[in-house]
């Protein structure tokens, strides 16, 4: 079982804990990679993922210096968490109810090379010390905004976040 303590912005704090049923992964995996509701994957250093990934309604991924090649569509996720991450392909988060840390202060650089977009999430969003290569929006997300010390390549927005 793994706990999560996430700084959303200056004053707002949250703690979650997600049991991870099986190991994290730590060598390659090939092939689409699905979360169903309930179901938490764990993708830690050395660990990378070569397909799609698509995280559904209630499921939660945390990839902490591991590597994704291919799209990753997040819809209704319970929690998503990327720390020192390096991500080939577009990145779609939406609807999530829990909160989504990429980067922060204790994470070393996130790299996604890609499109991105976070879009209405309700459980906070924390966007700090990434790099990204491709667009990135930031748009109608609630329950706690953070954004800053971010490279980014292509044309951004950032909006209407709370």
């Amino acid at each position: 079982m793994a706990s999560w303590r996430i700084r959303l912005a200056d004053d707002i704090h949250t703690q979650i804990t997600v049991q991870f049923f099986q190991p994290c992964i730590t060598t390659s995996r090939n092939g689409p990679l699905t979360t169903s509701n309930g179901q938490s994957i764990c993708v830690d250093a050395g660990g990378s993922i070569n397909g799609p990934i698509s995280i559904s309604r209630g499921g939660a991924l945390y990839v902490n210096g591991g590597t994704i090649r291919g799209p990753l569509r997040s819809t209704g996720a319970a929690a998503l968490t990327f720390c020192a991450a390096s991500v080939s392909g577009p990145v779609t988060v939406t609807s999530t109810t829990g909160p989504v840390l990429i980067g922060g202060s204790n994470c070393a650089v996130t790299s996604i090379s890609g499109p991105v977009q976070i879009t209405d999430n309700t459980g906070g969003v924390s966007f700090a010390g990434n790099t990204v290569h491709g667009p990135l929006t930031i748009t109608g997300n609630t329950g706690g905004f953070s954004y800053s010390g971010n490279t980014v390549t292509g044309p951004i927005t950032v909006s209407d976040n709370s």
